[in-house]
């Protein structure tokens, strides 16, 4: 019984590692997502890209067969990644689009180009 509750113990540690690897993956992966949503509005391309999200989908099913995770699982969790990429750019667009407002008024408070 002790064992088991060793055991337990030394699997939840390791299951706290884990998240906390995962969470600084999240935040790497959020970090590139904005500075891609920058490079669209640097290039004027749409917040969202159709093709990209069919591409996206077929790799993510790949991702998940060869990792063994329920594919169903997978595309819920990056259908909300994906959701938060797609304000944080429709942000990021917003916001520039200001910006070259203010700058074509003459108002030069920020002249964040994206």
């Amino acid at each position: 019984m002790q064992d088991a509750h060793q055991s337990l113990t030394t699997l939840r540690a390791q299951i706290d590692e884990t998240d906390d690897r995962i969470v600084a993956l999240l935040a790497q992966r959020f970090m590139l997502t904005r500075q891609v949503g920058e490079c669209k509005v640097a290039i004027g391309e749409p917040p969202i890209s159709p093709a990209r999200q069919t591409e996206r989908q077929h790799l993510l099913s790949q991702l998940a067969s060869k990792h063994r995770v329920d594919e169903l699982l997978v595309r819920h969790l990056f259908d909300v990644v994906r959701q938060h990429t797609l304000a944080d750019h429709q942000r990021i667009a917003a916001e520039s689009f200001v910006d070259f407002q203010d700058v074509a008024s003459g108002n030069e408070r920020t002249q964040n180009y994206g």
